[in-house]
C-alpha cells in the first residue's frame, strides 16, 4: 500500500482462490485493539528490499512468509479503509509509482466493523488501478491472519516470464498449497522490477505501532529462477514513511521484522 493517500478497498467475493471455499463476510478480532471512531491518522509505511550495495536487485517475482504479532490499537472504524497491512511487492521497472502487491490487512468493512482480509493492489503512474479486498476464507480454519504468530505466505509472480502479466498467490498452510488470488495484465512493458516487503498502518497519534515479521524471503530473477534474498535493507530514501521510534530489524539474510525501535526507514 505504497503512497501517501488513504487506502479505500473494494470488498469482493472470493471466487478465484479455490473451489469449495466458503466466504465469511467479516470476523471480529479479539486482538485488533481499541476501535476508535474516525480519529486523524498518518499513513505510515516501512519498505524493505533485497539490497546489493545501494541498488536493489531486479527480479520477476517475490515470495514471503508473513508472521503477525501485534496489530496494536489502530482500528479506526472507517468503512472500507485499511488500518494495518503487510504485503509482498514488485515495483514495476524502476518506477516507484508503479507496483503490484499482495498481502493481508486489518480494515473496516462496509459498515466500519474491523475485519481481516487478503488483498491485492495495482498502481500505475501513482494512481490506483484497483485495490481489492477478499473476505476471510472459512476453509479448514484458514484465514488471512487467524491468530498471533500464525504464518501465511504470499507471492507475486511474473507469468508468462517476460510478458507484462503478474499473478498473486496466497497460502494459509492448511495443506492445500498456493491459492490463486488475482492476475493483472500491466500496462507498458513491465515484466520485472524491485522486490520489496512492506508493513504499514493508518496510525492515530498516540496509538501503538505494528509488529510484524517477514521470513523465508525469496525472489526470482528475470528468467524466473528462484533464489533466497541476500540482505534485507531499508529501501532507498523516499520509499518509506515511518515515524520515529518504529523501525526495521534485520534478523538474517532472508528475514526481518518491524517493531518499536530498530532502524528508522
Amino acid at each position: 500500500m505504497s503512497g501517501r493517500t488513504r487506502k479505500v478497498l473494494t470488498p469482493l467475493a472470493i471466487t478465484t482462490l479455490a473451489t469449495s471455499v466458503g466466504v465469511v463476510g467479516s470476523e471480529h478480532l479479539a486482538f485488533a485493539g481499541v476501535c476508535v471512531t474516525n480519529p486523524p491518522a498518518d499513513h505510515t509505511d516501512i519498505f524493505v528490499t533485497n539490497d546489493l550495495g545501494s541498488t536493489p536487485i531486479v527480479g520477476s517475482a517475490i515470495s514471503s512468509d508473513m508472521v503477525t504479532y501485534d496489530r496494536g490499537n489502530n482500528a479506526r472504524c472507517l468503512a472500507n479503509e485499511a488500518q494495518t497491512w503487510s504485503a509482498a511487492h514488485i515495483f514495476l521497472g524502476t518506477h516507484l509509482s508503479d507496483h503490484y502487491e499482495v498481502g493481508y490487512l486489518q480494515g473496516g468493512d462496509a459498515s466500519g466493523t474491523s475485519q481481516q482480509t487478503v488483498f491485492d493492489e495495482y498502481r500505475l503512474n501513482g494512481m490506483n488501478v484497483f485495490s481489492q479486498s477478499y473476505p476471510i476464507l472459512n476453509d479448514s480454519q484458514c484465514s488471512a491472519y487467524p491468530a498471533v504468530g500464525s504464518v501465511r505466505s504470499y507471492k507475486v509472480v511474473n507469468f508468462p516470464v517476460g510478458q507484462p502479466s503478474f499473478t498473486a498467490y496466497f497460502d494459509c498452510h492448511d495443506g492445500r498449497g498456493w491459492r490463486h488470488v488475482d492476475t493483472v495484465d500491466v500496462a507498458f512493458h513491465w515484466h520485472s522490477g524491485y522486490t520489496a516487503g512492506e508493513v504499514g498502518m493508518q496510525r492515530p497519534p498516540g496509538y501503538s505501532t505494528v509488529s510484524d515479521k517477514q521470513q523465508n524471503l525469496a525472489r526470482a530473477d528475470e528468467s524466473g529462477n528462484w533464489s533466497a534474498w541476500i540482505s534485507p535493507q531499508c529501501a532507498p530514501s523516499g520509499w518509506s514513511n515511518s515515524p520515529p521510534g518504529w523501525g526495521m530489524f534485520k534478523d538474517s539474510a532472508t528475514q526481518y521484522h518491524v517493531d518499536s525501535g530498530g532502524t528508522t526507514c
